[in-house]
């Protein structure tokens, strides 16, 4: 996990990110979810408005290398004026917008059900 983020809310992004990536890693760290996909990247963007239109939401997949990129927007506004569990239900609603994204990419070997599946668990209590 990474991040494209205006200064003002680097600190909430950080603490927000941290906690969910490790939260996330503990989940499915030892999983096996096929063959098809070996690495998930995810990269915030939260900018203000002017700024973000350089920053377009990406989505790719790299069938050699087996991997997925994730670029996606997260309201700049709802994040610098809510507080940290504001900040953690945006970042899980993002990185389950990557899971709902990464259907339309056809990955063979890959049970994308099980990890959304799982990882919707893990965050759930993020979402409340």
């Amino acid at each position: 996990m990474s991040g494209k983020i205006q200064s003002d809310v680097g600190d909430y992004y950080r603490e927000a990110s941290n906690i969910i990536e490790a939260v996330l890693n503990q989940y499915v760290e030892g999983e096996n979810y096929g063959e098809g996909l070996k690495e998930w990247g995810f990269i915030a963007i939260i900018l203000k408005s002017g700024f973000d239109e350089y920053y377009p939401e990406i989505k790719r997949y790299r069938k050699k290398k087996r991997e997925v990129e994730f670029r996606l927007k997260i309201n700049y506004k709802k994040f610098l004026k809510g507080n940290a569990e504001t900040h953690l239900k945006l970042m899980a609603e993002s990185v389950l917008r990557s899971f709902d994204l990464m259907r339309e990419m056809n990955i063979k070997d890959f049970d994308l059900e099980r990890l959304t599946s799982d990882v919707t668990q893990c965050l759930s209590k993020y979402l409340k």
